[in-house]
């Protein structure tokens, strides 16, 4: 199934799945090597975007806990002199 072109590379001719008589094997193989093909285009498109994907997950993550860490780090500098006590009786303690 292989032709010789110039320069004495070898190179499988084109097959014609109607007009060539194929064994079974044959078809097998060639049916392997074309999901094996797939498999391969499909990792490779699918690479790039999971590259992009891992630093936008990376960076939105580092945004909400920079986020968190600031929340917390303000909270603790809070005082709440403002806010007044409720006693055990559900009353303020203070004010009318």
């Amino acid at each position: 199934m292989a032709d010789a072109r110039t320069g004495g590379e070898r190179v499988m001719r084109k097959v014609d799945m109607e007009q060539d008589v194929l064994t079974n094997e044959e078809r097998t193989m060639m049916d392997r090597m074309n999901a094996l093909q797939a498999a391969r285009a499909m990792e490779r498109s699918r690479a790039r975007w999971f590259r992009r994907n891992i630093f936008l997950g990376l960076t939105l993550g580092g945004v909400v806990l920079g986020t968190y860490g600031f929340t917390m780090y303000r909270v603790r500098q809070e005082t709440f002199d403002d806010v007044e006590p409720i006693s055990k009786d559900g009353q303020s303690s203070g004010g009318s």
